[in-house]
């Protein structure tokens, strides 16, 4: 059943009225060719000013989702599809069309061309239609208006594939004066996929009458027109020109690609958009800064935005510069010019990507590619873990035979061996080499994860020469030598608890002297203990 009429007049967003519903299978009659007629199939979508339906030439049957062709109606009293009507008949028809994608040898070329255009009364009331090829879905559905960035490649090559269609508006007299996203439509088809169509025609002006410019004079009858974030600032004037189509193309590439424009949160007023914009257009760099929160901003976008602060109101844009600076973008960027575009994977913004989990970044720092080279660290790790866990199972009367052993046996000097031999001050002067790559092993190291953190902090410091440590490290060896010489260890086969306890001490400090592993601190305190136990207990001769 037909849907049921309402007295209540449909109101867009843009505050028009909207026409009723048209009745699938709607037929209507072109104007200007004899017999022409389209027939109506279901809606696709609704507008600011009207709707759209799929619609087809061939009125003897119902018009299926394969539909080619889209008929777009408003009410007759309506203005923007009335502009944009006598738009196309004057400079957009299928020839005109045709024969500049041939002149300027365009694989791709994103201009409408008109398909047929008329009145029509429906229910006692008078609409105006449009008949068009058939597009796909809008960029604005892809970009959600800064929550998804458009690659380098995507972006020029739109640059490119816009700056195409505005020379052709251009050389017909007129501006377009609304480019966006939400405007720019993907094309209908498996061979179109690469084509992107700017459309949405309702705010064309003409710049120059017969050749001759307009002046550059204020117009408060059409200042701020437009898409208020993209708006030109000759627009906010009520001025139109070239160069301020190529300013809004400019906002809408550095929306595209940093997600951000410095007067988004101030839209509601469009004298305060305004200033900005003079503003920020007078410092582009800062203008830059600001859209990517960095310094590092494509070159392109500053190059092309000076190019159009330069343009003087009346002077046409050299479209072949524009063109030149987003292919060799491209070509800078790796990409061919190939005029392909992808948008499977969008890029997201960047304050909403996350690297890596914490876990991994910890990892990361701790095991980073300069320390692959020294994956023993881990083996010396795990060694001495199960001497930890050896040491742990031990049995009490393992322990107490230790014990007993450790007090009875007296210190036995060790022959030295070769690696023995070596002198703590050479071992800690090969420490502290930076490029040396030093494998802990299992030599009763300490080889904890701070121990082997600190380890490898000290392999990239200099090594920093300091005498007077060396002369006190030498003097602190020998003093400790000579200490260990005049205290031979004596047997006492029965002592008193505290002589016990004394001699426990002294067989401690020989049993460190043995150590091949001494640090600078442990040889002075040995070579104090040593020194003070001589001065208390004088030798005496047998």
């Amino acid at each position: 059943m037909p849907p049921k009429a309402s007295n209540a007049k449909r109101k867009g967003a843009s505050g028009y009225e909207l026409p009723e519903h048209i009745d699938e299978g709607t037929v209507v009659e072109a104007l200007g060719q004899k017999g022409l007629q389209f027939r109506f199939g279901k809606s696709i979508g609704t507008g600011g000013f009207g709707e759209i339906y799929l619609a087809s030439k061939d009125v003897s049957r119902n018009v299926g989702d394969e539909a080619t062709l889209a008929i777009k109606i408003e009410p007759h009293l309506n203005g923007p599809l009335f502009v944009e009507m006598n738009f196309y008949i004057r400079a957009a028809s299928q020839d005109s069309v045709e024969e500049w994608k041939k002149s300027k040898n365009l694989k791709s070329f994103g201009m409408p061309c008109l398909r047929g255009h008329g009145s029509h009364m429906y229910n006692g009331k008078k609409y105006r239609f449009l008949v068009m090829d058939r597009f796909g879905k809008d960029l604005q559905k892809i970009f959600l208006t800064g929550k998804r960035l458009f690659t380098p490649k995507v972006t020029y090559n739109l640059a490119l594939k816009v700056i195409d269609v505005l020379e052709f508006i251009h050389s017909k007299g007129y501006c377009h004066n609304d480019i966006k996203a939400q405007n720019m439509l993907l094309g209908f088809g498996r061979t179109k996929e690469n084509d992107v169509y700017l459309v949405d025609f309702g705010l064309v002006s003409k710049y120059q009458k017969d050749g001759v410019h307009f002046e550059d004079k204020p117009d408060a009858r059409k200042a701020h027109d437009g898409t208020i974030e993209y708006t030109s600032r000759d627009a906010h004037r009520g001025a139109h020109a070239r160069r301020s189509d190529l300013e809004i193309l400019g906002y809408n590439l550095v929306h595209w690609m940093s997600g951000d424009l410095p007067w988004m949160h101030q839209l509601t007023d469009a004298l305060k958009v305004e200033k900005q914009k003079i503003g920020y257009m007078g410092d582009i760099k800062k203008f830059l800064s600001q859209c990517f929160k960095t310094q590092d901003y494509p070159a392109v976008l500053e190059e092309f935005l000076n190019y159009v602060e330069s343009l003087e109101f009346h002077v046409e844009p050299d479209y072949n510069k524009c063109r030149k600076m987003f292919e060799t973008a491209l070509k800078a960027a790796g990409c061919k010019l190939d005029g392909k575009i992808d948008f499977s994977t969008p890029k997201k913004a960047p304050k909403q990507v996350r690297t890596s989990s914490p876990r991994k970044r910890k990892s990361a720092v701790l095991f980073s590619d300069e320390d692959t080279a020294d994956a023993d660290d881990s083996g010396t790790d795990e060694s001495f873990a199960k001497e930890k866990s050896a040491k742990k199972r031990k049995s009490p009367v393992a322990k107490a035979r230790t014990k007993k052993a450790a007090a009875v046996s007296p210190p036995v000097a060790k022959p030295r061996t070769k690696k023995a031999a070596m002198s703590p001050e050479t071992s800690v002067k090969k420490t502290t080499v930076t490029k040396a790559k030093v494998a802990m092993k299992d030599q009763e190291c300490q080889t904890s994860p701070g121990f082997v953190k600190a380890v490898k902090a000290a392999r990239k410091k200099k090594p920093e020469q300091n005498a007077e440590m060396d002369e006190f490290v030498k003097e602190s060896i020998s003093a400790a030598k000579k200490a260990v010489k005049k205290t031979p260890a004596k047997k006492s086969p029965k002592k008193s608890p505290a002589k016990k306890a004394k001699t426990e001490n002294g067989n401690a400090e020989a049993a460190l002297s043995n150590l091949t592993n001494l640090t600078p601190a442990m040889l002075a305190v040995m070579a104090k203990k040593a020194e003070s136990s001589s001065a208390k207990k004088p030798r005496t001769k047998k």
